[in-house]
């Protein structure tokens, strides 16, 4: 059976259904497709929101800035040497 007959006949039963059909019916079925788009669209947009939240919230309570000053208000000389020595230490 070619494609556009497919179509054809997919279609005559389509307009066939609306026609011979109940008015509850078809506004049922538009009423649980209207619930699947739903379901298939917005929920996992929203648990994906949530899922980031929790980890940005996560990220932000786990872990900190860390900032080294002077104490007299001089410069650090070589302070990338410094950032590599500080970077090298172990431990939490």
């Amino acid at each position: 059976m070619s494609p556009f007959r497919r179509t054809r006949v997919a279609v005559f039963l389509a307009v066939r259904s609306l026609a011979r059909g109940n008015a509850g019916v078809t506004a049922m079925s538009v009423a649980m497709m209207a619930a699947i788009f739903i379901s298939v669209m917005f929920l996992p947009s929203l648990i994906a929101g949530a899922t980031d939240g929790l980890n940005q919230q996560v990220v932000g309570t786990l872990t900190g800035g860390l900032s080294i000053t002077s104490t007299s208000g001089a410069v650090i000389r070589d302070g990338t040497a410094y950032l590599a020595q500080v970077r090298a230490t172990s431990g939490g």
